[in-house]
């Protein structure tokens, strides 16, 4: 097999160009522009790797559990105004400071957990997690639901 030279006419001039596959992938990169590994090329390589970008069902199931988590706010102060209580301490302790340090505890704390999952998203732990979190979020919209008609 014939080596080509590196300084022969045709690649003078030209930078060398790291393989990028040579390293793993910085999970932070997941979530920087622009997307370059978008799939994986080969049989295995999908399991516990990071991809250059959030897969779009990724990025809408992360949107729903943000509006979820908005909702289960809203509610929740709707709840504490007729007498209920917040059952998780930290929360209860964010509602002592003001309704919207409440608020917006709760959308923080949910942001960065569903940005990280979303990083994780070839991850098992990441897609067990996903859905975990979205099974919570479904029975506690319905428990939200079950008080208002107990109140109704």
């Amino acid at each position: 097999m014939k080596h080509r030279d590196d300084s022969s006419p045709r690649t003078e001039g030209r930078r060398r160009v790291e393989d990028r596959r040579a390293r793993p992938t910085n999970p932070l990169q997941t979530l920087r522009s622009p997307r370059r590994r978008g799939t994986f090329r080969r049989e295995g390589e999908a399991r516990n790797q990071y991809l250059d970008h959030v897969e779009p069902r990724v990025v809408a199931w992360s949107v729903v559990v943000m509006i979820l988590c908005a909702v289960d706010a809203l509610l929740t102060l709707i709840h504490i105004d007729a007498g209920g209580e917040e059952l998780v301490p930290t929360m209860r302790l964010a509602l002592s400071v003001s309704n919207e340090f409440f608020v917006w505890s709760k959308i923080s704390v949910t942001a960065i957990g569903a940005a990280y999952l979303a990083v994780h998203q070839n991850f098992f732990v990441g897609k067990f997690a996903m859905r975990f979190v979205f099974f919570v979020y479904f029975f506690l919209m319905l428990y939200h639901a079950y008080i208002v008609y107990l109140r109704g």
